[in-house]
């Protein structure tokens, strides 16, 4: 469900600490661990920057599907075209199996998808970083 909220651009830039982090994390063992583990930070890199994204909008979402309806908003705000709502969905869908179920994502997915991960994080850090440097609360 999604909940209109005062925009916070404070604790969007806290989650962009932490995605860092995790970004580190990806580029150091991505091809040296387990691609299930890699996928999952992935999933979790573009889900902290929908989240930061929607929070410097003034929204958040919860509820038994917010990770769903978070990736369509950010989307919809990055204009990102139909075919990768789709695949963040499955993305999510699969991170999900991962994790509740220990459903591996498989090397092939990894290497597959590469190009598609770093695409959409590119799209939505510049989204949300023109909206955090283009507000007055800095």
């Amino acid at each position: 469900m999604k909940i209109k909220v005062q925009p916070d651009l404070e604790k969007a830039r806290s989650i962009i600490k932490i995605i860092e982090s995790r970004k580190k994390f990806v580029e150091t063992y991505k091809n040296k661990i387990y691609s299930t583990v890699i996928c999952e930070n992935y999933y979790e890199i573009i889900k902290e920057l929908a989240t930061a994204l929607c929070l410097s909008r003034g929204f958040k979402f919860v509820g038994k599907y917010a990770h769903k309806e978070l990736i369509e908003m950010t989307v919809n705000l990055v204009n990102l075209d139909e075919s990768f709502l789709f695949f963040l969905d499955d993305l999510r869908q699969r991170r999900n199996g991962s994790l509740y179920y220990g459903e591996e994502f498989g090397d092939n997915y990894l290497v597959n998808n590469q190009k598609k991960f770093n695409e959409i994080i590119e799209k939505i850090e510049k989204e949300l970083n023109n909206k955090i440097e283009g507000s007055d609360e800095k």
